[in-house]
């Protein structure tokens, strides 16, 4: 217990030089530790940086720029005498019309043969199909000035040579058409065969 009239005690000088020395030391510490970790920073972001400048030009060298891909080559087929490929010619006709009814092929409603083409198929109401001679197969597209393209599915005891029939529903009409000599378009069907079937797509 502190008594009256005593002084106080006092650091030995030697005991407060050794304290301030340990706080200089702790500053000094505190100070190069915080430089460390701004140097390791630094060095990490550094190196980071490199690393992903090598890694782009790496894939700039390797990496080949891709060509743009060739257009497939489109095949095309040109008309030849065969029968594997379909045969295209122009032939002059004397091209004459038709119709279902009696005037025309004998034969009125109730007929079991009434609008029946002689391949068989049923000649739908404004059908566009013609009779052609017998050196044009069934199937056969001819596309005709004047009418348009149309089937071959007829024939007729007139029609022989370079004569040809088409079908016009309407009587008048067809009296209307008259005698016509006109370059005919005729697309032969692939081997020759009958194309009846394709009747129904030529309607108009």
């Amino acid at each position: 217990m502190k008594q009256r009239g005593e002084e106080p005690r006092r650091l030995p000088w030697g005991v407060a030089l050794e304290l301030i020395g340990a706080l200089l030391r702790h500053e000094r510490v505190l100070k190069q530790t915080r430089i460390w970790l701004i140097v390791h920073l630094i060095l990490t972001l550094a190196a980071f940086a490199t690393l992903m400048i090598f890694f782009n030009l790496t894939m700039v060298v390797v990496t080949p720029a891709l060509a743009p891909a060739a257009p497939t080559p489109i095949r095309t087929e040109q008309p030849t005498s065969r029968g594997s490929i379909t045969r295209e010619i122009v032939r002059d006709m004397v091209v004459t019309a038709y119709t279902c009814d009696p005037e025309s092929t004998g034969k009125g409603p109730g007929h079991p043969a009434y609008r029946i083409a002689a391949n068989g198929s049923a000649i739908g109401y404004q059908a566009q199909v013609v009779a052609a001679p017998p050196d044009i197969p069934f199937g056969s597209v001819v596309i005709i000035p004047g009418y348009g393209t149309a089937l071959v599915v007829d024939r007729g005891e007139a029609i022989q040579g370079d004569r040809m029939d088409v079908h016009i529903e309407s009587l008048e009409e067809a009296q209307a058409w008259g005698v016509r000599r006109l370059p005919v378009k005729i697309i032969l069907p692939k081997g020759g065969g009958d194309c009846a079937g394709r009747i129904e797509r030529i309607h108009l």
